[in-house]
């Protein structure tokens, strides 16, 4: 085992009790893909949504910039529909209304 996340894989990242509740921006990268596929980000206590967060290519390395609820417990949720690495780089926090 190497790793990397599999075809069907949620990947749970702490992002912190202190964004719970609240957006976040972040920037998503997938590197290392096997096949082409898809990332889909999103708060680990809701449904996953029908769209994708960002769409790779095999072997191709990409990122985009994503705003995405936090859990109640501080999680952000990446499902990856064809292995590749993630990398998640938290850069900002939207005010709470």
């Amino acid at each position: 085992d190497d790793g990397i996340p599999v075809a069907g894989d949620v990947i749970a990242f702490d992002v912190g009790s202190q964004y719970a509740g609240q957006s976040i921006s972040v920037n998503l990268t997938v590197t290392g893909a096997a096949a082409r596929g898809f990332a889909t980000l999103y708060a680990c206590d809701q449904d996953r949504p029908d769209t994708s967060s960002l769409n790779y290519q095999a072997g191709q390395s990409i990122a985009n910039g994503v705003i995405t609820k936090v859990s109640a417990q501080g999680e952000v949720c990446v499902y990856v529909n064809r292995s590749a690495h993630v990398i998640l780089d938290v850069f900002g926090v939207l005010p709470s209304r």
